[in-house]
């Protein structure tokens, strides 16, 4: 590490604070990389970049399903002192919390969708147009203008 001093100084910067149990108490709380990297004195890119290194991936993965209780949290104390006047931006804050809850925490608080499914009609339309050339071929259909007799 002797030739990497701009890791070197994010390092002492990150155990200045609190360390890797500061900086994943932060992200559990709910607090954007951004802030906490401006806290520490470092860039946004170079936190998220620690924070997802192999030692401390699955820790980080943790804590950002931490951070979505600790967002719906908020999003109800905003919701819960939004007074008349301040409806829609109390709306728009918890909604916001909400959806990113929802990215972090897929299973717990994403939205949950139904199956999927894809009717093509026009497919349907071409395999009915087959199966009816094929019985008038084979003399199982009448023909509508005999059918009148």
């Amino acid at each position: 590490m002797a030739g990497q001093p701009v890791r070197r100084g994010m390092l002492q910067k990150i155990k200045e604070t609190g360390g890797d149990e500061w900086l994943l108490e932060q992200v559990e709380a709910g607090r954007t990389l951004a802030s906490i990297a401006e806290e520490i004195g470092i860039t946004r890119p170079k936190l998220n970049g620690y924070l997802r290194e192999p030692a401390r991936r699955d820790r980080y993965a943790r804590a950002q399903e931490a951070a979505a209780s600790a967002l719906v949290d908020q999003s109800l104390e905003i919701v819960d002192g939004a007074e008349p006047q301040t409806v829609q931006v109390a709306k728009l804050r918890a909604d916001t919390r909400r959806w990113i809850a929802g990215k972090l925490h897929r299973e717990q608080w994403g939205e949950q969708q139904g199956p999927s499914i894809n009717i093509d009609l026009g497919g349907l339309h071409i395999d009915a147009l087959r199966q009816a050339s094929r019985a008038i071929i084979e003399g199982e259909a009448i023909p509508s203008d005999e059918a009148d007799d």
